[in-house]
């Protein structure tokens, strides 16, 4: 569920991450009985083989981490080094919005460039949203291995049975997408990882 600018926003509080996965785990239960098929740590389905279950644009973007233009209130872009905002990302509000289409101008709220960790690190988060990551995509797009750019991270993922490779991917296990957040995390650009270790730390 999301909340977020909805009308029960003050009810996202009172949902455990428990109860979140109890409800995903009798739907994914209910879904496969009927025929339907989809990995760990995926939330869409399909009977057609090899059918992921998404729009061609959304696979697309989550399998190879092809660039994208957002149109529209607080649409978000990518390109191979950036990622931005348009106005109303944030609040939500249209009329800034509109101003500055009206105006000419980009409505456009947030630029952030990617270094070369960053970009993959997005890549690999979105790639979570079905539950593997494609490894020929990935060094196709960053000409990089991901055993080579995260070996520990490889490593502890695959010793602790948290994910497995299937084909040309590196998935989630059934174990693992129970962890789905701490192995996304994993997986981050490393001064993200330094900044959450210091909030644990009190630091």
């Amino acid at each position: 569920m999301r909340y977020k600018g909805t009308r029960i926003q003050d009810q996202a509080a009172r949902v455990t991450r428990q109860a979140v996965n109890e409800l995903a785990a009798i739907a994914r239960d209910r879904l496969l009985v009927t025929g339907y098929a989809g990995t760990p740590g995926k939330n869409t389905y399909s009977k057609v083989p090899g059918d992921v279950g998404t729009s061609d644009y959304l696979t697309e973007r989550v399998v190879k981490g092809t660039p994208y233009l957002g149109l529209g209130l607080g649409a978000q872009s990518f390109s191979l080094c950036t990622l931005s905002y348009n106005l109303g990302a944030a609040t939500k509000a249209l009329k800034p919005y509109l101003q500055a289409v009206d105006a000419g101008r980009l409505p456009i709220q947030d630029v952030h460039h990617l270094p070369l960790d960053v970009a993959m690190a997005k890549m690999i988060a979105v790639s979570f949203y079905f539950g593997e990551i494609h490894l020929e995509h990935l060094r196709a797009r960053f000409g990089v291995r991901l055993e080579d750019h995260f070996p520990r991270e490889v490593a502890f993922v695959l010793r602790h049975g948290l994910m497995e490779y299937v084909g040309p991917h590196l998935r989630l296990t059934p174990y693992g997408a129970e962890h789905f957040n701490g192995v996304v995390a994993l997986f981050y650009a490393g001064a993200v990882k330094e900044y959450l270790v210091c909030l644990t730390d009190g630091g």
